[in-house]
């Protein structure tokens, strides 16, 4: 299995730039509630987990944290990147940003995809929700790990299912402690977790 964090694509630098004030806010207020939840964090061995994202109404593509930034309690707008365009059958990821995108960038695309209603996409650390919460909400595969395109077309099975758009909210089988809630803005995103969570 592939070590957690690593990214599986490859990954042109557009321009090496922070994302604008405006967006850093945006997904700042939401991550700390992230943060402070230990939704998002480091394990032991150094490698951080937990990332979000969100689309702006006016614009193409999406923002997203940086790779490797689930140990900062405060982000900065430097551990954000904006991603361009991506290509599945090139297992490309295009961005802006001062450190590559999230390992789970394709996951996220997927989502923005298959619904121009979906605005946010929040994936979180937890055992055990995760452990539990697979008899309950849809699941992607076990033999899907994170950050591949068969984790995508995971996401677009799934998201043929009426239930998942009831739920807004899976668990991903194949990715240890991982589960994904989205809506219409990061504030749908986060209490749809929240409220996933307090069924335990």
């Amino acid at each position: 299995m592939t070590k957690d964090g690593i990214i599986q694509f490859n990954h042109p630098l557009r321009e090496s730039r922070p994302v604008d004030k405006t967006v850093y806010n945006l997904l700042e207020v939401i991550r700390r509630k992230v943060f402070n939840n230990k939704w998002i964090g480091v394990y032991p061995d150094g490698v951080g987990y937990g990332n979000l994202s969100c689309r702006l109404q006016d614009q193409t593509g999406f923002y997203i944290t940086a790779s490797q930034t689930g140990h900062l309690p405060t982000c900065l707008p430097e551990h954000y990147c904006q991603i361009h365009d991506y290509d599945y059958q090139k297992n490309q990821v295009s961005y802006s940003g001062c450190l590559p995108p999230s390992s789970e960038s394709l996951t996220h695309a997927m989502f923005y995809e298959l619904d121009d209603a979906i605005a946010a996409v929040l994936h979180i650390h937890h055992p055990q929700a995760w452990s539990q919460l697979k008899k309950h909400l849809p699941c992607t595969h076990e033999d899907t790990t994170y950050g591949t395109i068969e984790m995508a077309m995971e996401i677009k099975r799934l998201y043929q299912m009426p239930y998942l758009h009831q739920e807004k909210c899976l668990v991903m089988a194949g990715h240890k402690d991982g589960l994904i809630s989205f809506g219409k803005d990061l504030v749908e995103a986060f209490n749809i977790m929240q409220q996933t969570l307090e069924r335990l």
